[in-house]
């Protein structure tokens, strides 16, 4: 069966992306609880990562729900930084092997995190609340009162 478009967006992006569509937002969905948890033992590299990402789970959708793809994709980061790592140091003879390696960790990571808004073009699709326009309530109240 072929695709009719794309992905559905998770409610919480669309309230954030303005709603486009103009499709009625009143429906039930899992909601994410920005508390994902980590299924394993990650090194240095995953567990940066994992923060990096992590940080703003709840403004981005994410929950215990996105768990495993998240793990997945630390997972991947760890194996991507080891192999490139490798590739810096390695013997000339093992040069396109590690290549082969580092190209296909970073690939795979890649696939994940474009699921979670990681790539350049996928940033431009979410918009978050900026506080600097964000109004204090005082200040809100001396402009009626000036008014």
């Amino acid at each position: 069966m072929a695709d009719r478009g794309p992905a559905r967006q998770p409610k919480s992006l669309k309230i954030l992306n303005g709603n486009l569509g103009k499709r009625n937002l009143d429906y039930e969905e899992a909601e994410a609880d920005g508390n994902p948890q980590i299924l394993g033992p990650l090194n240095d590299d995953g567990l940066e990562h994992w923060d990096l990402i992590t940080r703003h789970a709840a403004d981005w959708g994410i929950g215990i729900i996105d768990s495993h793809p998240l793990y997945a994709m630390c997972r991947w980061w760890e194996e991507y930084r080891k192999a490139d790592r490798e590739l810096a140091n390695c013997a000339p003879e093992d040069l396109q092997k590690n290549m082969n390696l580092t190209q296909t960790a970073f690939k795979n990571w890649t696939s994940m995190a474009i699921k979670y808004g990681l790539s350049p073009a996928d940033r431009t699709k979410i918009r978050l609340e900026n506080s600097s326009d964000k109004k204090d309530p005082l200040d809100q109240l001396l402009e009626k009162a000036n008014k």
